[in-house]
């Protein structure tokens, strides 16, 4: 995929780490990018690790997106996801904290389903205590109707997004955009928005009546 393919500043890259049959470090490069504004996942290759330290990873990196033609990786990415090693996200020489020497606003996110997946098997007590928390919050109606209303919002903040990073953008149009956005979220608070009202339709059977403290603003 050439840079020139990409549309949007948003792009953000994954990667996995593993040992294949001959016993090499092996690094594997995912890309997760806006294209007309739909959300794509692309394999970038696997690249074998100079050695297993932070730098060494992040070498691999930098040559698995230099391959797929992401030149100007620098100035489009805005996350790193990881399995949430200590070699990947420590806070000394990580290699996320690498790539913040490039990227300063970069986001680190741990990979979810490797959290859990740690949480169930081998993981540390506190790590099992962490993950049967979040399970539970998952489970709690207010809980999921406040993501829900949260998913509203980001998704006005996402058209807003999408709207500055249009090519020939006049000042008016930004500031009418930031205005409409600004409207739409206050609205929120006395009217649901798509995703809230299609949750609500999905559950007002079950007997549960939400709970005010979820759509509250602080």
């Amino acid at each position: 995929m050439s840079s020139a393919h990409l549309d949007s500043l948003g792009t953000s890259t994954e990667v996995t780490w593993k040992k294949d049959s001959s016993v090499r470090e092996l690094e594997g490069v995912h890309v997760r990018i806006l294209h007309k504004g739909i959300p794509r996942n692309i394999f970038t290759g696997v690249e074998e690790l100079p050695n297993a330290t932070a730098p060494g990873h992040y070498t691999a990196i930098k040559k698995a997106l230099q391959k797929a033609d992401l030149l100007d990786w620098k100035e489009r990415l805005v996350g790193f996801g990881s399995d949430g090693a200590a070699v990947m996200v420590g806070r000394h020489g990580g290699v996320a904290q690498l790539l913040m020497q490039d990227v300063p606003h970069l986001n680190n996110i741990h990979c979810l389903g490797q959290w859990f997946s740690n949480g169930g098997t081998s993981a540390s007590a506190d790590m099992i205590c962490r993950t049967k928390q979040c399970l539970l919050v998952l489970k709690d109606y207010e809980q999921l109707s406040f993501m829900v209303l949260v998913q509203d919002i980001l998704s006005i903040l996402s058209c807003l997004s999408l709207k500055l990073q249009e090519d020939g953008l006049t000042l008016p149009q930004a500031l009418q955009a930031f205005e409409v956005a600004v409207l739409r979220i206050v609205s929120v608070q006395t009217t649901t928005g798509e995703k809230l009202e299609l949750f609500l339709d999905h559950t007002k059977d079950e007997g549960t009546v939400p709970g005010s403290a979820a759509f509250q603003f602080q």
